[in-house]
């Protein structure tokens, strides 16, 4: 269907279409509010250098440049499954990822928690830390790292509320209505086209010419040929002649005259 075509069928049709729009964004808007959106929290913490590094009158945040590796130990050792599972067994449902921050050379590590429940994200958050904590002593405690050369973390940002993410939500919102304006489109282009041949039908028997009353009680029709053409004057008119004085039509086939003699 051509799009002239097209906007023919929605002009002529307008109310199939419009009450087609509106069927599809309003599936789309109750899908939008009753659909229950995910909560995320997000918390981020520093690495510090040991303090026999930076020494007692040092700044720590000029030694954060050699610490990378040691970040990447510890995301790798939050993420294993022991580490997560910690967090899962007293939140159901909820996912944790720990990641390094790679928008910058810092050594930071970010703490994504994602649920169904803003409460439970914020406690899991708070769960989350504490084993990321507990990790990272434990890194060191396997290596016997003296007290003083030890790497600390400092919190940069607690989330005090988990944030509502109604991003699927809203994609499942887009998805019906597209969804719904297309086949309302399709539909509207069905229906006119069905309505047109209908009455394209009714144009054409209205054309075709109907028998008389007069045809009708004289059992003639009007758009038959005429048969008796095949017989001679006499017979046609009823005025036999004869059997002597009627000579068979040369025109007449063979058939038809043996039926007449008959």
């Amino acid at each position: 269907m051509h799009l002239a075509d097209t906007l023919r069928s929605i002009l002529r049709r307008w109310y199939i279409f419009l009450l087609g729009l509106v069927l599809s964004f309003g599936m789309a808007g109750a899908a939008a509010i009753n659909i229950q959106p995910t909560y995320e929290a997000e918390g981020t913490l520093l690495l510090m250098p040991p303090n026999g590094v930076v020494g007692p009158e040092g700044n720590p945040y000029l030694y954060l440049g050699g610490m990378t590796e040691a970040l990447d130990v510890l995301v790798r050792r939050s993420n294993a499954p022991e580490s997560v599972e910690a967090v899962e067994e007293k939140f159901s449902g909820l996912e944790i990822i720990s990641a390094p921050d790679r928008t910058t050379s810092s050594p930071i590590l970010v703490i994504t928690v994602t649920g169904d429940n803003a409460d439970e994200v914020l406690n899991a958050m708070e769960v989350g830390r504490t084993v990321v904590l507990r990790n990272l002593d434990a890194m060191q405690n396997e290596l016997d790292v003296p007290r003083t050369m030890r790497i600390s973390a400092e919190d940069l940002v607690i989330p005090l509320e988990a944030t509502a993410n109604r991003k699927m939500a809203l994609q499942l919102a887009i998805l019906l209505a597209a969804a719904g304006s297309v086949g309302t489109l399709m539909f509207t282009g069905f229906i006119d086209g069905q309505l047109l041949a209908r009455a394209k039908a009714k144009e054409s028997v209205r054309k075709v010419p109907k028998r008389s009353k007069r045809d009708k009680k004289e059992g003639t029709v009007t758009d038959e040929p005429d048969r008796l053409a095949l017989f001679p004057q006499e017979v046609r008119t009823g005025n036999m002649l004869p059997d002597a004085q009627l000579e068979p039509a040369q025109d007449v086939p063979e058939r038809v005259r043996e039926g007449a003699q008959s």
